[in-house]
């Protein structure tokens, strides 16, 4: 797993781990993602409603063709346009400090590892402190839990 090279001047230098590097870009991109929605969703916060509206009656028709329940995709719109705006800055800044912390791990540093953490703490809190406590993913608990296990297995190799 630990593989060691040596630069110009003969001193040994470890090399970055595949699984590592493969975690750290799946991050950046995921919070990419995020940084590119977060941003939308709080330059047009003041456009959202009519934005959504457009497409409410098209899929009301669809989600009652699927589960029989028309009203999910107005509850999701409620949900949207109800929430602060202030939120969706708070996770962009969120997403920016993942990235910090995947680019920092990228270069074998343990501070990164910590700004990970910190952002996916923040990530399953914030929409229970903006939202609602019912709004907590387990989904989003699992996935952060085991990418947070999987990049502490490489805390070894890190200054």
């Amino acid at each position: 797993m630990e593989n060691i090279e040596t630069d110009e001047t003969g001193q040994s230098q470890q090399q970055r781990p595949s699984m590592l590097l493969a975690l750290c870009i799946l991050t950046i991109i995921n919070n990419g993602f995020s940084i590119l929605s977060g941003l939308m969703y709080y330059i047009l916060y003041n456009k959202l409603p009519a934005i959504l509206e457009t497409f409410s009656e098209t899929m009301s028709e669809k989600m009652l063709e699927i589960n029989g329940n028309e009203n999910i995709f107005e509850e999701a719109i409620n949900l949207i346009v109800n929430t602060p705006r202030i939120y969706y800055l708070l996770l962009v800044l969120v997403a920016v400090l993942a990235i910090v912390g995947a680019i920092y791990m990228l270069k074998l540093k343990k501070l990164g590892f910590h700004f990970y953490i910190i952002s996916q703490i923040l990530v399953l809190a914030l929409p229970m402190i903006f939202i609602s406590v019912k709004s907590f993913s387990f989904g989003g608990f699992v996935i952060s839990a085991l990418f947070v296990y999987l990049y502490s297995k490489h805390l070894k190799i890190m200054d």
